[in-house]
């Protein structure tokens, strides 16, 4: 029986709408996949309600950081970092604290 831990990658990227505002993404699949996913669910995310006033065409994704870790809370302590550097005012809650 075997005790590795197996690494994990998360790609953290900005969404960028056609105004500047942003939101920053994280996810194991690529960010396009994400973002598809944020369309589907229509206005029930804050940066769904916001791209769908102000328009899809024009928007642009970054790549911030490829996060290698051994799990989800560090995933997610990352992403809360890249919040807060950012300022994305576009993202449904902050960092814990903020």
């Amino acid at each position: 029986m075997s005790t590795a831990q197996e690494w994990k990658t998360y790609n953290i990227f900005k969404l960028i709408a056609v105004d500047n505002a942003c939101f920053i993404g994280m996810s194991k699949s690529e960010p396009r996949k994400y973002i598809n996913n944020i369309k589907k669910r229509g206005s029930g995310m804050r940066v769904a309600r916001h791209m769908s006033t102000v328009g899809w065409e024009g928007s642009r994704t970054e790549m911030i950081e490829k996060f290698v870790c051994l799990n989800a809370d560090d995933a997610r302590l990352r992403h809360a970092y890249w919040i807060k550097q950012s300022g994305a005012c576009l993202n449904e809650s902050g960092p814990p604290g903020r």
